[in-house]
């Protein structure tokens, strides 16, 4: 008996821990929940509205949530935790997302719910990360980082949103060799496809042939948040999604 009860207080002694020094996880107040204070109050409040309006316009959520520190927790394992409790998007589609920032661990990660997997893929999420967020985090630009990876998010899921709130620092990466090639190429047939169309007549070009690669014209409208809250609605998530640090 006393082997027993030593074993069981041995068990709780290596638990306790655990559960004890476990990352909490703060309280959704809204799209914007930003602990690490990344963001000035005017960008808050335009992040915010931009993701109530893609959210009444298209039923998906986004969650920007930024912490300080992981303290110590994987950010895969405090990321699962925070929409296991948040439970974003809604209960059938299963279509939320969470980016979450962990400004002094230098990580971040986007968590993709169930039904937006096929939209946003890993490798897609991946790229937002390296190719479109970290140039900016990496000079220290966190305010444009965060704007241009939710429009690169809501861009892969399809938003036709107007008016998204744009980063002011424009970052210009280096093409790689490979880059310049393709680069210099695709201009080359580009000027042979005008070159030839030229000969064509005006009655061919606008039927909408190659024409239509130079003019992509996006529009739509965008409505109003009509709900005054805002919480998780129950939707799934299974590990979807990409980490990346800076």
């Amino acid at each position: 008996m006393k082997k027993r009860l030593i074993f069981l207080i041995l068990i709780c002694l290596l638990i306790i821990p655990f559960i004890s020094f476990a990352r909490a996880i703060p309280l959704m107040t809204g799209p914007v929940v930003d602990e690490a204070k990344l963001l000035s109050q005017a960008t808050n409040q335009k992040i915010s509205h931009f993701l109530k309006t893609y959210y009444a316009q298209s039923g998906n959520q986004i969650q920007l949530l930024t912490i300080n520190s992981l303290e110590g927790d994987p950010l895969e394992d405090f990321s699962i935790r925070v929409v296991d409790k948040w439970q974003l998007g809604d209960a059938e589609k299963d279509n939320g997302i969470l980016f979450l920032i962990a400004k002094n661990d230098r990580k971040m990660r986007i968590e993709v719910g169930q039904g937006l997997e096929g939209a946003l893929t890993d490798l897609q999420a991946g790229r937002i990360i390296n190719n479109v967020i970290t140039p900016y985090f990496k000079q220290g630009a966190f305010e444009d980082g965060i704007l241009a990876g939710l429009n690169a998010i809501t861009k892969a899921l399809g938003s036709t949103l107007a008016n998204e709130p744009q980063p002011t620092k424009v970052i210009h990466k280096t093409a790689s060799p490979y880059q310049k090639f393709f680069k210099v190429g695709f201009s080359i047939i580009w000027f042979l496809l005008m070159f030839f169309g030229s000969f064509i007549g005006p009655s061919i070009r606008h039927r909408g042939g190659f024409w239509l690669l130079g003019t992509g014209s996006g529009s739509s409208s965008s409505g109003g948040f009509s709900g005054g809250g805002w919480s998780g609605g129950g939707g799934g998530f299974s590990g979807g999604g990409a980490s990346g640090r800076w």
